[in-house]
């Protein structure tokens, strides 16, 4: 493939983003990096990062369910937001434009009704994002 005259002076390596940085540039498309980490913005209504734009749990409780898996996954948690996409979806509770709420059980008697693995999850969700009480209401919007 050739590269229009003047194109590659533009392009300049930005660490490993920079062969998927090329190929927007090429195909006359842009894309916005982080200020603070230099990785690549992601789109969600407005650009962000999902490694140092951590998502608000609004009124206390209710937390975006998109940016906050892709936030957990990011910082640390490989497979984290597939796995828990998939127990929602097997549970019926993701539609778009939608709400719904997730228990986070803290009473040992509550907890042996669900998996290990689930209980990792959701415990990981309340540390993440400090969630006081047993459930927090998901924002679904895609």
């Amino acid at each position: 493939m050739s590269v229009p005259t003047g194109v590659e002076q533009r392009l300049q390596p930005v660490g490993r983003e920079f062969n998927s940085l090329r190929r927007l540039q090429l195909k006359g498309l842009t894309m916005e990096l982080c200020e603070h980490c230099g990785n690549e913005k992601e789109m969600y209504y407005k650009p962000w990062c999902p490694r140092c734009e951590k998502p608000d749990v609004r009124g206390g409780q209710v937390l975006n369910l998109i940016q906050a898996l892709r936030y957990i996954e990011v910082n640390g948690y490989p497979g984290f937001k597939k796995r828990v996409w998939r127990n929602l979806l097997d549970m019926d509770l993701i539609r778009n434009d939608s709400m719904f709420s997730l228990d986070l059980p803290t009473d040992e008697h509550d907890r042996d009704s669900y998996e290990v693995d689930w209980l990792a999850d959701l415990d990981t969700i309340r540390n993440v994002f400090r969630i006081q009480g047993d459930s927090v209401i998901m924002e679904v919007s895609w």
